[in-house]
């Protein structure tokens, strides 16, 4: 019967059988157990993953006997992997250990891609080092996938350790390791690096267009477009042909300095050129864009459209609608937002209470918070994270440690006197609450976690050295003008990685041009 089902491409059906058999406590042969197992893989269903984890555990209750079969085995992931159970996949890995039955090559290969893909990287660079430490070889693709994940995740440690590994193992060379360096180091803002890298690999032989892409891409990410659309001339006259990636990186780099001229020239061109029309990522851009310049009809006309109807699309709207304080609008637009399946909820439901505070509506704001608490929703800690040569720091708003370390209190103050001597008056504005005093709501935006963690840069940072942080919110306007004013009284370049742009700060101005 099992057969079949799986010849009658309905693995689902056969899946029956291995509840009955588990149900009854029937002894399954290893034929009949390799059988099933490729039938979870091929389902890649919430059922298979189930069966897939509740073998798994049988096994480990010796309620199963556990064969040499390392196919099997890979299906069993296989199916655990479709469903997102990554801890369950590791859980597998440690009990094939145990049974002394190592898990093969593609095994780890296989778990490590996936790891990379979904940016689980925490768990990516645990098996990583796994994988180096038995001497297994990892795909090209794999690695370039787990660079480009570290570089996603901010974490540069993980990503040195990554390229480490890919030279020792002669693999920089490959196009697809090294387009993944090349979005690693950009993510995490070492655009100079990336560009080194990719120089060298022109200098031996033109790279294929996704490497371009990847090089355009990092460039767009820093709003440095001359550099981008210099990328993709070079790319042309090299014969290599543009792809729908190719105009997604291009408009991100028009999207991040505002360019919608520019913008609307790349995508005609690229329509009459190469029939390459917009995605709906790259059409998120043109929202941001028609809403950065104050065309919110434009801009929700856009969204509207039923390719375009999706939550980032609509997220960017509402963002548009805070920066040009449209109320009414902006209640539409979130209604909508929290009606989508894919939807973040407690970033729209924030968003929508720094608009109201933002307009003096504390009590529409308070509201907004009574409702995230009532719907289970959590906005987490904001935090701010120093990258230094060999570890990161991270630091929260209000964060114990300022209050603890004498020196960083004492470089803090001595910036935000630097900064009231020079013209900064705290946005307080910015709160989504009304505090008891005016005194209290300035300390606690002197206390935002991008201005303790620009302090401690300050102090640890060599001052030829740029300086990195990367946030996990967006920057607030407050922690914008600060760095900006920052990097201009003290020759300082600073660089802020957040959730909405790659920030470059210097000579006090943002390479942003103050829209995010």
């Amino acid at each position: 019967m099992a057969t079949v089902c799986k010849v009658g491409g309905r693995p689902d059906d056969a899946l029956f059988l291995l509840d009955d058999a588990l149900a009854g406590n029937v002894a399954i042969p290893e034929r009949l157990l390799a059988m099933l197992a490729r039938c979870c893989a091929k389902s890649r269903s919430p059922r298979a993953a189930d069966l897939a984890e509740r073998l798994f555990n049988m096994m480990n209750d010796e309620r199963i006997t556990m064969h040499d079969n390392m196919t099997m085995y890979s299906n069993l992931i296989k199916a655990l992997l479709a469903q997102g159970r990554f801890d369950a996949c590791l859980k597998a890995i440690y009990l094939m250990d145990l049974r002394r039955l190592p898990p093969s090559e593609p095994i780890f290969n296989l778990v490590l891609n996936a790891l990379a893909k979904n940016d689980r990287c925490t768990l990516a660079m645990s098996v990583f080092w796994m994988t180096v430490q038995r001497r297994i070889r990892l795909y090209c693709p794999v690695v370039g996938g787990l660079a480009a994940s570290c570089g996603r995740a901010a974490n540069l440690p993980a990503l040195e350790s990554v390229r480490r590994y890919a030279n020792d193992h002669s693999m920089e060379a490959n196009d697809v390791v090294l387009s993944g360096l090349i979005s690693g180091y950009a993510h995490c803002v070492h655009v100079f690096v990336a560009q080194q890298l990719f120089q060298d690999r022109c200098r031996a032989t033109m790279p294929p267009g996704f490497v371009f892409d990847a090089m355009i891409g990092a460039y767009s990410l820093h709003g440095m477009l001359p550099k981008a659309i210099a990328t993709f001339d070079q790319m042309i006259e090299s014969q290599r042909k543009p792809s729908e990636r190719t105009l997604t990186t291009l408009l991100l780099g028009c999207c991040h300095v505002g360019d919608l001229d520019r913008a609307k020239g790349f995508i005609a061109d690229f329509l009459r050129s190469y029939g390459i029309s917009c995605t709906a990522e790259s059409s998120q851009f043109l929202v941001d864009l028609y809403g950065r310049h104050g065309n919110l009809d434009d801009a929700e006309q856009i969204v509207v459209s039923s390719f375009n109807n999706d939550a980032a699309s609509w997220a960017s709207l509402l963002n548009a609608c805070r920066v040009h304080k449209d109320i009414v609008r902006a209640e539409r637009v979130f209604s909508k937002v929290i009606s989508l399946p894919n939807a973040s909820l407690a970033s729209a439901y924030v968003e929508m209470s720094k608009i109201y505070a933002s307009a003096s509506l504390f009590p529409q704001a308070i509201h907004m918070r009574q409702q995230m608490r009532a719907l289970g929703l959590v906005d987490g800690p904001r935090s701010t994270t120093v990258q230094l040569p060999d570890r990161s720091i991270t630091f929260k708003s209000c964060d114990a440690v300022y209050h603890t370390d004498a020196r960083l209190n004492a470089q803090h103050g001595r910036m935000i006197g630097c900064l009231l001597d020079n013209g900064y008056r705290p946005d307080v504005s910015l709160l989504a609450i009304q505090m008891a005093s005016e005194e209290d709501a300035r300390q606690s935006v002197y206390l935002h976690s991008d201005k303790i963690a620009l302090a401690f840069a300050l102090m640890h940072v060599a001052p030829c050295d740029p300086i990195r942080l990367t946030k996990n919110t967006k920057m607030c306007p407050d922690c914008h003008w600060v760095a900006k004013r920052v990097s201009g009284l003290l020759n300082r370049d600073v660089y802020v990685r957040d959730v909405a742009r790659h920030h470059h700060f210097r000579h006090g101005q943002c390479s942003c041009n103050d829209y995010w």
